[in-house]
Parts: C-alpha cells; structure tokens; sequence
C-alpha cells in the first residue's frame, strides 16, 4: 500500500501557476513522511479539501495537485485500515 501511495503521489500533476479559488478548505491535510534506506526522510504534507495541494517538504506554495486524483486519497484510507 506505500508503494502505491508514493505512486500515486509522483504522478500527480503540478500545482497550476496563477489565482485559484478553494472554497471548500477546512484546513485539514494529511502529513507524511517517507523513510528512505539511506536515513534521508522525505515528507509531504497534502490538503484533505479545498484545491488538496500537495508541498515537500517545508514549502509554502503547493508543488502538486490531486483535486482531480482520487487514487492517492482511496490509498491513505487503506493505509488507517
């Protein structure tokens, strides 16, 4: 299921430049941090609602967008299973 997750996470689409309404954000996201054999960590943080812009690491802007992508939230569900 991680590897699915980490999939669905690189494929999703970047973050359209320009203004962009989201209404419907509450506030609420999904972080996660990925452990690498090597000791590097790589976290992201993804919005639950809204435009669920998805940043690495520490960034202010979204660097991705899964509005559209419903696969990587169907995976972080099965992952609290």
């Amino acid at each position: 299921m991680v590897r699915r997750l980490q999939n669905d996470v690189n494929s999703l689409p970047p973050f359209p430049g320009g203004p962009i309404s989201c209404p419907d954000d509450d506030g609420s996201y999904y972080r996660l941090d990925f452990a690498y054999a090597d000791g590097r960590i790589r976290g992201f943080t993804l919005e639950a609602t809204g435009c669920r812009g998805l940043r690495l690491g520490p960034a202010k802007s979204p660097d991705a967008i899964a509005l559209n992508n419903v696969d990587v939230y169907e995976a972080l569900a099965s992952l609290r299973h």
